[in-house]
């Protein structure tokens, strides 16, 4: 495994830049996007190769009219051999869920009303509690006492007891986990998650604006939390960072990033960290890409490793790490120049 850097204790930050408040991607990422989240859902769909790397749909599932897949923010994450299907009504009253086989089958829908009075989220993951994504997940944050910060709350739900009871989310050491409010591109970040075995969620954040490591904690279907099992989950980085996410991978979930280009690097680069369920590392990498600038990244795993694409003002670009070849191979290239959209505001 790549040497990495110890987990940095968290410091008072001047702002919170949670994943979902980050502005909307455009047609052509959010192209990408889908076809990526397919890469890693619907497996038994798709058509790998090794030489050029990379995946091609072989087929596509049609949902129903009237299902999840209709709303916006619908989201599809993997849990353990099937899926799980969750949306998010517009105006924030309710949200929905159901399984979903890989064949296309859909399981008993269930709908989580929210109650008011939340400042940040609500973000999304899933647990088991007797199967895998059985337990919906809610994190959001409220108002503190003290202006200008925010105390994360969690609340599970479940087909047999869809209400929500927000309660504080808590460190492993039972203290709230309270931050700043106010978001803000380059202070502090926030991703919430789950593992490909739809058994833990996963809760990162931290402040990008220095050289600490993002905290990232499990959370499983009680809502309690849990520290990695190894205090080394991050190569050592050379400047600010942006991007924070969670993904899930082949057999657990990662936290990716892209760190600014700081010397003696000249572009930025992707740092992506392998995680199991347990909390235990299993690989971490830091790549410089071969590009002058780089937007975030969305990320799916491949056959040999791992498989992303982004956009800059340039284009839209494909890379791919090959894990089995010396010195983690990994390449990026130009899928489609931002004249093929019509400009790069149009991509």
């Amino acid at each position: 495994m790549v040497t990495s850097a110890p987990v940095a204790p968290m410091r008072a930050p001047p702002a919170i830049t949670p994943t979902s408040l980050l502005p909307p991607r455009s047609p052509a990422a959010a192209l990408l996007a889908t076809a990526l989240t397919l890469g890693l859902a619907l497996a038994p769909s798709l058509s790998c190769s090794d030489d050029p790397p990379g995946c091609r749909v072989k087929s596509d599932l049609a949902l129903p009219p009237g299902t999840l897949g209709d709303l916006p923010n619908a989201r599809l994450d993997p849990a353990g051999d099937g899926l799980v299907l969750t949306a998010r009504k517009s105006d924030n009253t309710e949200l929905r869920f159901v399984p979903l086989t890989r064949a296309g089958a859909l399981g008993r829908e269930t709908t989580v009303p929210l109650a008011p009075g939340r400042s940040l989220g609500p973000f999304t993951a899933l647990a088991a509690k007797t199967a895998p994504g059985d337990v919906l997940l809610v994190v959001d944050g409220v108002p503190t006492a003290q202006p200008g910060t925010v105390a994360l709350r969690i609340g599970t739900a479940e087909a047999a007891a869809p209400t929500l009871a927000m309660r504080p989310l808590t460190d492993p050491t039972g203290k709230p986990i309270v931050l700043p409010a106010t978001p803000a591109p380059g202070g502090w970040a926030l991703a919430v998650g789950s593992s490909t075995t739809g058994r833990t969620g996963v809760l990162a954040y931290g402040d990008s604006t220095n050289r600490e490591s993002p905290q990232v904690l499990l959370i499983a279907a009680d809502g309690s939390t849990r520290a990695l099992t190894e205090t080394t989950a991050f190569v050592p980085v050379d400047g600010p960072w942006s991007c924070l996410s969670v993904v899930a991978t082949r057999t657990g979930f990662g936290v990716s990033r892209v760190l600014a280009p700081a010397p003696p690097r000249t572009r930025p680069a992707w740092s992506f960290s392998e995680i199991s369920d347990e909390g235990l590392v299993t690989a971490a990498y830091l790549l410089e890409v071969t590009r002058p600038n780089m937007g975030c990244p969305t990320i799916g795993p491949s056959p040999r490793g791992y498989t992303f694409a982004f956009q800059n003002r340039t284009g839209t670009y494909y890379g791919d790490l090959d894990r089995t070849r010396t010195g983690n191979f990994f390449s990026t290239n130009i899928a489609k120049g931002a004249v093929r959209f019509g400009g790069p505001d149009k991509q």
